[in-house]
This record gives structure tokens, C-alpha cells and sequence, in this order.
């Protein structure tokens, strides 16, 4: 009896043995990839487990991506590729698989292709040779440990589309400073021939008498060529921040007074309903005065420009916490939200004209946001929409108010430009683009 108990006690003991050994083989297969699905018998029946369901999903995102995949070997032998490494390097995939990957690398890169792929890491730029034809990629290398051995993974990415794009960019950033540089030189050349035309016009004009019609031709030849003035101006001042050689004369300024004094003389232009409101007596700011009237002179003349006759422009000025605040709202022809990202691009021209003859040359509004923000202000844009008038506002730093001799501050604001003191605006012209 005992040593029946004995005897199957040995029985269990070894069939336990058995299924241990079956497992741990089973699971050494498992690690080794050589088993694909299990098959577990219960009460229930028999069920199917499948192995590879789990990393199904990123072979498919392998065997899709628009980079070339390339698992190596050590040496550098292929044991696995996508179809975009193939497409890539022009060859079928079955032709592939065992062959090595330095053929496809040129010559000068071999080197440093070999260096990468011993550190197992990393990423380079480099060039792939293709039946004599040279790609330019880049290289990324990583490492995955494996039962057999570590395998190299290489993602190889075409940068074609990339240098085509940068190379594009660089060509448009060459045109457009050459641009720059024709049109200021082209500035620079017609100054002394507008100031000799100027000079005829006012001799013209003290010796016709007045009220004939030699001497109406003198004064439309007078506004005419000030007008020019103000657009070569503009184009040299545009040359002037793109090259950084604009400098500011910085000095305090009540700009509540300098607002009163330029919108005076565009209210004289009885077409439009105007709106001055100033909130304060004084509201000052450093910048410089010349630009800071350049900047308002633009931005009304902008919205007179849009604005059909009787409607509305309202120029308000207001203190904002540690800012003053400018605004020139009108009830024109608005901004289409198609446009309105773009409305402070230089030579940006909207297609809303009142009358195309007095188009601009699409500077102003981008030299105004160039000027504002050398004085460290904002500049923004808003708009509901065609039709719904347009709104522009100006932030400038505020600062406490201070005692100017009243026999110095005009003078300051006559130093250089005496043409961008505003002007009554002739209709049939606008500056500001």
C-alpha cells in the first residue's frame, strides 16, 4: 500500500516536471518569435490566442509611412525593408533582403554612414547613389536588442521637398532685397529731379497772376509733385527699417496736442462726417515726433482712402493703464477676414478700391507697424467684414506728463520732414496703401 502511494507520487511529481519543462520551452519560443499562436484547452473548449495581433498595427504603420525603413545587421545587411526604402532606392523588395546597404551610399559618405551605424545612434545627413543619381536624405540610426542579436533600425527620410522649399524661400528673400534695393536707389534718383520740377512750379507761380489758368496748372503741378515726394519718401524710409539704418530722435511728447493740431487740418475736408474725441488735456509718450505724425498722417489718409463721401471717420485717443492708445475707426468699405492677416504686409494692395487711379503703392500700413514697433508699441487691424468699415489702434508706453518750453516744442516738430506735416488730402491721391 505504501508503495503503491510512493510510486504515484513519483508519477505526479514527473508529469509536473513534464509540463514545466513544456512551458519554459514554450516561453523561450515566445522570446525567439518562433511561435505565432497558442491554443489553450479548457472546459470551454478549445481557444485561439494569435502572438502577432499585438504588433500588427505597427507593421502596417511601417509598411505606410512615407520614410524608407531598413532593418540591418551589424555589418550592415538588410533583413528587412519597407516599400517606401524600396520605391526610394528603385529596386524590388525581394532583391533586397541580404544584400548590403553601403552600396547605396555615395562614396563621400561612407565613412560617416559607417561611424553612425557603430554607434548604434543617432542621425546625420548624407547622400544616396541610385542608378548614378544622387539623393539627398537623412539618416537616423537606433538600436532594438533581440534574442539572436541586436538589430540596427535605419529610418531614411528623401529631402527633396524640403531643400526645394528652403532653396524657393532663399530665392524669394533674394528677389525681395533686390527689390528693396532697386526701389530705393530708384527713390534716391528721382528726389533731385522733383526738387528742380518743385522749384520751376514756385517760380511759375509768382509770375501768374492769380486765379488763371497758367496758374491753376502751377498749383496742381505744386500738389501733384508733393505728392510724389511723400511716395518716394515712404519707399526710402521702407529701405531705411529693412536695413536698420532708421533711427528714432526719441524725445517726450503730449500727444493729445499733436493729434488736436493734425487732424485740424484733415477736418477741413468737408466730405466726410469727422470725429476727434481726446480724453485728457495731456497725454504723453517718448517717440519721435516726425515718425509719430507720420504714422497718424498714414493711417488717416488710409481710412479717407477707403471711405466713400458722407461717411464716417472718428480718430479717438485715450489713456489705458500704462499705455496711450490711438484710434482711427471708419464706416468704408471694411476688410474681408481673407485679407485682414495680411493688411500690414508690405506692398499688400486691397482689391476694395473707391477709384483705382488712386491706388498708393501698398507701403503705408506696413511702414506704419515698422515704426510703431521701433517705438516699442503695437499696432492691430480689425474689421466685420466688407462693407463694415475698419478699425486700426495704436499702443505707444505712456509717461508722466512734463513742462515743455512752449518756444522749443514746435520746432520739434518741423526737424527733418516738413512734407509729412498733414495736408488737406486731395482726393485723387493717397499715400497710404
Amino acid at each position: 500500500m505504501t508503495r503503491s502511494r510512493i510510486d504515484d507520487g513519483d508519477r505526479d511529481e514527473a508529469l509536473l516536471r513534464a509540463r514545466l519543462a513544456d512551458a519554459e520551452e514554450t516561453l523561450q519560443a515566445i522570446r525567439q518569435g518562433a511561435i505565432d499562436a497558442l491554443v489553450i484547452e479548457d472546459g470551454g473548449g478549445n481557444r485561439i490566442y494569435t502572438l502577432h495581433s499585438a504588433e500588427e498595427p505597427y507593421r502596417v504603420l511601417v509598411e505606410q509611412m512615407q520614410e524608407g525603413a531598413v532593418v540591418l545587421t551589424a555589418a550592415g545587411n538588410i533583413t528587412y525593408a519597407n516599400a517606401r526604402f524600396a520605391a526610394l532606392v528603385g529596386e524590388p523588395l525581394e532583391t533586397l533582403i541580404g544584400t548590403e546597404i553601403h552600396r547605396f551610399v555615395a562614396d563621400t559618405d561612407r565613412e560617416a554612414f559607417a561611424s553612425l551605424l557603430k554607434s548604434g545612434h543617432g542621425r546625420q545627413r548624407g547622400t544616396l547613389t541610385i542608378a548614378g543619381a544622387s539623393l539627398d536624405v537623412s539618416l537616423s540610426v537606433s538600436t532594438t536588442a533581440a534574442a539572436g542579436g541586436d538589430h540596427l533600425n535605419l529610418i531614411v527620410t528623401d529631402l527633396r521637398e524640403l531643400l526645394e522649399a528652403q532653396g524657393s524661400r532663399e530665392r524669394a528673400e533674394r528677389d525681395n532685397r533686390t527689390k528693396d534695393e532697386f526701389l530705393a536707389m530708384l527713390s534716391h534718383e528721382l528726389r533731385n529731379p522733383l526738387g528742380a520740377i518743385s522749384s520751376a512750379t514756385g517760380v511759375l507761380e509768382l509770375t501768374q497772376e492769380a486765379g488763371t489758368a497758367a496758374a491753376r496748372a502751377a498749383d496742381v503741378i505744386k500738389r501733384q509733385v508733393a505728392h510724389i515726394k511723400h511716395l518716394i519718401e515712404d519707399l526710402l524710409d521702407v529701405e531705411r527699417v529693412v536695413s536698420g539704418k532708421l533711427r528714432l530722435q526719441r524725445q517726450p511728447l503730449d500727444l493729445a496736442q499733436t493729434v488736436q493740431r493734425l487732424m485740424a487740418v484733415f477736418m477741413t475736408d468737408a466730405r466726410f462726417d469727422w470725429r476727434l474725441d481726446i480724453a485728457g488735456e495731456s497725454l504723453w509718450a517718448d517717440v519721435d515726433a516726425v515718425r509719430i505724425e507720420q504714422v497718424l498722417t498714414n493711417i488717416v489718409t488710409n481710412a479717407v482712402k477707403y471711405t466713400p463721401p458722407g461717411g464716417r471717420i472718428a480718430v479717438a485717443l485715450r489713456a489705458e493703464g500704462a499705455h496711450v492708445v490711438l484710434s482711427v475707426e471708419d464706416s468704408g468699405l471694411g476688410i474681408s477676414p481673407r485679407l485682414l492677416p495680411y493688411v500690414f504686409d508690405m506692398y499688400m494692395q486691397a482689391d476694395r478700391t473707391l477709384d483705382r487711379a488712386a491706388g498708393g503703392l501698398g507701403i503705408g500700413l506696413g511702414l506704419v507697424q515698422r515704426l510703431i514697433a521701433l517705438h516699442g508699441g503695437t499696432i492691430d487691424a480689425t474689421s466685420k467684414g466688407e462693407g463694415c468699415g475698419s478699425k486700426f489702434t495704436v499702443r505707444l508706453t505712456r509717461i508722466p506728463a512734463i513742462v515743455v518750453d512752449a518756444a522749443i516744442a514746435p520746432a520739434a516738430h518741423r526737424r527733418e520732414f516738413d512734407g509729412y506735416l498733414a495736408k488737406p488730402v486731395d482726393p485723387n491721391f493717397s499715400r497710404a496703401g
